[in-house]
């Protein structure tokens, strides 16, 4: 199928993308001395910004929307004020911490402005935008992973077995896996979709070995549900195409065997072999793994935040306070999005966010060309990853996620009509 953009992009245009491919490879050589702990997490605050740079850039297409903009009901635009109203209330008036509160909350803003902003930009601008975010994307994981062979050559021999204490920028592979999961995601769904030439190959090959490498068991699970199911909703499921997209997860999964792993907690391998209840199962001990064990001890967790919701239906704990609960959190955030937002907000506002999540979710979910199909397997991946592990909260995967959003939401010109058929 012939691209054929709606309008030349210029060269200011492409200074968002940049930031997209970059900025986590130029955050991690920032701190890459092992003892600058002090920069941990650095790459979720630059990378704002990216939405900082696409409203400068796009913002007043998504502020003086033209005839032929799509616009929300105003009653989405309402509800999507009034969250974003209590979110802000919630830090200074609910939350135990209110800068600890401010910190993680200001990547929801920045997320919902990049959504607005790269909708409304794609309705003007076209496929040319939406390739040039996939193509940032897809670079964006194979510049990261040159940091980390460079910073396992220069400390490789000290790296301690727990993997949260060193990584650049993130501070923790899972959290970088993010950002590696999602790369190799838009990289597979353009190899999938012919959408790039043999670079495109090369470096879809790459983001992958380096995500199945990072050894988060998420990022298969993610991967191989999320994306044939975006090629069924799209319209894009074809024999051919499903087998272009398995072959290119399988040859970068076995490629990532060959890379040497620092410890335990990398690589395919390790990564299949820690699965809980795994072990006991194949050396045939007595004793039966517990759900609590098959879910690496997230449903203690969630009945933990269940109990904490109780405490507090109405008005929740603030933003990120899953640590500061009553019942207290062992990790920062609860590895589940709706928990995490009705924890965050209450029942009343945190549902409310729950349901203009799934609203839109479900608008995604239809016939499309292409390349917004492409597009459509970010969110859907960044989506179920968000179900089981953190890409809802970090700064970079929020982002991300965000930019997908808008690009799938927007209706480029000479579309026609919106046509859903499974996601009625």
């Amino acid at each position: 199928m012939a691209i054929r953009p709606a309008l030349a992009l210029r060269p200011l245009h492409y200074f968002p993308f940049i930031l997209i491919a970059g900025l986590p490879a130029f955050a991690a050589l920032l701190m890459l001395p092992p003892q600058e702990r002090i920069f941990v997490g650095l790459a979720q605050t630059l990378f704002a910004l990216v939405p900082a740079t696409l409203f400068f850039i796009f913002g007043d297409l998504a502020v003086r929307p033209s005839s032929t903009t799509h616009r929300p009901h105003p009653r989405l635009r309402a509800s999507i004020l009034l969250v974003l109203g209590w979110a802000i209330f919630s830090v200074f008036y609910v939350a135990q911490v209110p800068l600890w509160a401010l910190f993680w909350t200001q990547f929801v803003v920045w997320g919902v402005l990049a959504a607005c902003i790269m909708r409304a930009a794609v309705e003007r601008h076209g496929v040319d935008l939406v390739l040039l975010f996939l193509r940032a994307l897809l670079w964006s994981g194979p510049l990261y992973g040159a940091v980390l062979v460079l910073y396992y050559q220069l400390y490789g021999d000290v790296i301690p077995q727990e993997y949260t204490s060193l990584l650049p920028a993130f501070g923790n592979v899972r959290r970088a896996g993010h950002l590696l999961t999602l790369s190799a995601t838009a990289g597979a769904m353009l190899v999938a979709l012919r959408l790039g030439g043999r670079w495109t190959v090369a470096l879809t090959l790459l983001a992958a070995t380096i995500a199945f490498w990072a050894g988060a068991r998420g990022t298969i699970v993610v991967l191989v549900t999320a994306l044939p199911f975006t090629l069924l909703v799209s319209g894009q499921l074809q024999i051919r195409t499903l087998m272009r997209l398995m072959a290119a997860l399988l040859i970068a999964a076995a490629l990532s065997l060959l890379i040497p792993t620092p410890n335990t907690n990398f690589g395919l391998v390790n990564m299949l072999a820690s699965l809980p209840g795994l072990e006991s199962i194949l050396t045939g001990a007595a004793s039966t793994p517990s759900l609590d064990t098959l879910s690496s001890n997230r449903m203690g967790m969630w009945q933990d935040a269940v109990a904490n919701i109780q405490l507090r239906p109405l008005t929740g704990w603030g933003y990120a306070h899953a640590p500061f609960a009553a019942y207290e959190a062992p990790m920062l955030h609860l590895h589940n999005w709706p928990l995490e937002l009705l924890l965050a907000w209450g029942l009343p506002m945190g549902g409310l966010a729950c349901l203009l999540v799934l609203v839109y979710w479900f608008k995604a979910q239809r016939r499309m060309g292409i390349e917004q199909a492409a597009a459509l397997g970010v969110l859907n991946v960044a989506t179920a990853y968000s179900l089981i592990s953190g890409t809802y909260f970090y700064g970079v995967p929020v982002i991300l996620m965000s930019i997908a959003w808008g690009v799938t939401l927007a209706r480029l010109p000479g579309a026609g009509p919106d046509r859903h058929t499974y996601m009625r």
